[in-house]
């Protein structure tokens, strides 16, 4: 019954993910794809760009609460089976592989970096607050949302290992997350490498 409920977890935690708030927000209020103008990303930074501040905050506040709540429903059903903790951690993974990968929109999404600061909370508040100022920080000194993302994610993988040294599960998650985002963001790095990346503040 145990593996069932792990298969449950990750088939609700897609689900979960794969509701790409950029793409619904920007046609149901704006009439446009974001997949289609910026960047190209269904995410928060491109949704600020193209359709503004308002629209990117409902994003942000969308993409966070389908990874958290994916990890919240899951948890309690997951402790019936003394699985709760790894089934949480699978459906809050899953949620940021659908986020990126979403089956209601062609496979065409984000690329899971607030979706990965959600489940991030989730396996260790404090761990993922310390990571959120760095990566404000970041952001704030260099203009750069990209670059603030990634070094935010290997400060997490880093910093992690200082708050759970034994904790395996939560270890190989943060690192696995700050892979996936990482590699999504390999567009990104080389335009930071030419000097071609957008900062903060400009418009697409």
């Amino acid at each position: 019954m145990e593996y069932l409920v792990l298969i449950l977890a990750v088939i609700i935690g897609y689900l979960f993910g794969s509701l790409s708030f950029a793409v619904i927000i920007g046609k149901l209020f704006y009439k446009k794809d974001v997949r289609e103008v910026g960047s190209k990303s269904a995410g928060a930074t491109n949704v600020l760009r193209t359709l503004g501040k308002k629209a990117a905050a409902m994003v942000t506040v969308g993409d966070m609460l389908k990874g958290i709540l994916a990890y919240v429903i899951i948890y309690p059903l997951g402790n019936i089976y003394s699985v709760g903790e790894l089934a949480a951690t699978l459906a809050g993974a899953s949620a940021v592989f659908g986020h990126i990968f979403p089956l209601f929109f062609n496979f065409k999404g984000g690329k899971g970096v607030l979706s990965s600061l959600a489940l991030s909370f989730m396996i260790d508040w404090r761990a993922a607050l310390i990571t959120l100022a760095v990566a404000i920080l970041i952001m704030a000194l260099t203009k750069y949302v990209s670059l603030g993302s990634m070094l935010g994610c290997v400060f997490n993988s880093i910093i992690i290992c200082f708050f759970a040294p034994y904790d395996y599960l939560k270890i190989i998650t943060v690192i696995f997350l700050t892979l996936v985002v990482i590699i999504k963001h390999k567009e990104n790095i080389k335009r930071l490498v030419k000097g071609e990346e957008r900062k903060l503040g400009e418009k697409s």
